[in-house]
Parts: structure tokens; sequence; C-alpha cells
């Protein structure tokens, strides 16, 4: 079930259910959730307030439409880039991973079954092997 965190509220409030499945109240809604906790960089912190009040929602609104998407859409290992088909395959590689769209439906085992029509795409990536060490909050080249 597929639940926006931006219209959580105004669904239960509204029509009292969210994909077809109704709720007694927004506690229930609330109920379902699991707390978590992360520390953030003060700076990221208060530029994610800043977005999400000149958005008009919560900060969990903002942080958990985030992750959702970011989950659903996360690749273990680094992406590879193919021209024909325009796909990108993930190569196993600790401690990366990338996000954005692979552009194939593949089987259980990895193997393509259907290209989409649109291209594959990488949206960001984060990678943190010992070769892209950040320094003072910057990346640099080969630390060996």
């Amino acid at each position: 079930m597929a639940i926006s965190a931006y219209s959580v509220e105004k669904s239960i409030l509204s029509h009292g259910a969210i994909d077809g499945v109704k709720f007694g109240s927004y506690i229930d809604v609330m109920n379902e959730k699991t707390r978590c906790q992360i520390r953030l960089d003060p700076a990221v912190h208060e530029r994610l307030k800043t977005l999400a009040s000149g958005s008009d929602l919560s900060l969990n609104q903002l942080v958990e439409g985030i992750l959702a998407w970011s989950v659903n859409n996360a690749y273990s290992g680094l992406p590879s880039i193919r021209e024909d088909p325009p796909i990108v395959d993930t190569l196993s590689t600790p401690n990366v991973i990338w996000f954005g769209h692979d552009g194939a439906e593949r089987d259980e085992n990895g193997k393509i079954v259907d290209i989409y029509g649109e291209p594959g795409q990488v949206c960001f990536m984060l990678d943190f092997r010992a070769t892209r060490a950040p320094v003072n909050g910057w990346e640099v080249g080969n630390v060996s």
C-alpha cells in the first residue's frame, strides 16, 4: 500500500481512507509509525526545516517523503551506465549505493526481461569507499 507522507493527514480527515484502506482516526495511522532518531549536521537540519516550512509541510512529512522515494529507488553498488540498451547496471561494490532508475525490469537472478520506454538514470550516489575519503567535508581523489 502506497501512502504519501504529504497526504496522510489530509486524506484521513477528508476521506477517512488511504488507498481504499479505512482508518478509524489519525491516531490509528500514527500508531502504525515507527520512531526513528537520526543525527544531522546543524546546517542540513536548518535547510530541511526551511524547505519544509516553505512548502507548508511538517519536517516529518518532508523527511519521510524523501526517505520513501530513496529506498524505493536505491541500488546497492556502483552504477554502470550502458548506452545500448540505455540502462544502468549495478556493479557489486561495498560502501556504494546509487539512487535513480535502472531502466529495465529484471528477474530474481538479475537477468533483463524487459526494457522500459525511458532510459535508466542515476540521480545521485553515496560513495564511502576509502579511496573517496572526505577531508574537512570535501572529497579527495585517490587516498592510498
